[in-house]
């Protein structure tokens, strides 16, 4: 690969990293001020989702248009589908079990226990990993 495409990779995954920070950052706000933390896996879908039409953007240029859309269009509905669920299960409900004890037991102020817990632990699963190639794998043999 050349300078220009690392480059481009390089910053994709920064903007990838970036999109899904913030996306659960605005969770993190609003679940602290409405006192809702079960927002978080919702936001989680949703983050998803904003990754993949970030990423879709960055990537303009480079790889086939009609296979980037359709990647990018997948992870968004991947990304959106179960966020949608999850929010029509929980509505008019309170805050879910596993956040309540969560929230209920430990150690240090809550809005500490819940940013790491609830939060920064699933913003870790967002940064995409650049694809192996099987073909190239397969080549090796």
């Amino acid at each position: 690969m050349t300078t220009a495409v690392w480059e481009a990779l390089w910053a994709n995954l920064a903007a990838a990293a970036a999109t899904a920070f913030a996306v659960m950052l605005i969770t993190f706000s609003v679940a602290l001020i409405r006192g809702l933390h079960r927002l978080a896996d919702i936001a989680r879908g949703l983050a998803f989702a904003a990754v993949a039409a970030a990423t879709y953007g960055l990537s303009e240029g480079y790889g086939d248009d009609g296979r980037r859309f359709l990647a990018a269009a997948a992870t968004l509905l991947w990304g959106v589908r179960p966020a949608a669920h999850i929010a029509w299960r929980g509505r008019g409900r309170g805050e879910d079990p596993r956040y309540a004890e969560l929230l209920a037991h430990g150690r240090g102020d809550m809005a500490d226990r819940s940013g790491y817990a609830a939060y920064a632990a699933r913003t870790s699963g967002f940064i995409p990993r650049p694809p192996r190639d099987p073909a190239g794998a397969a080549r090796t043999r």
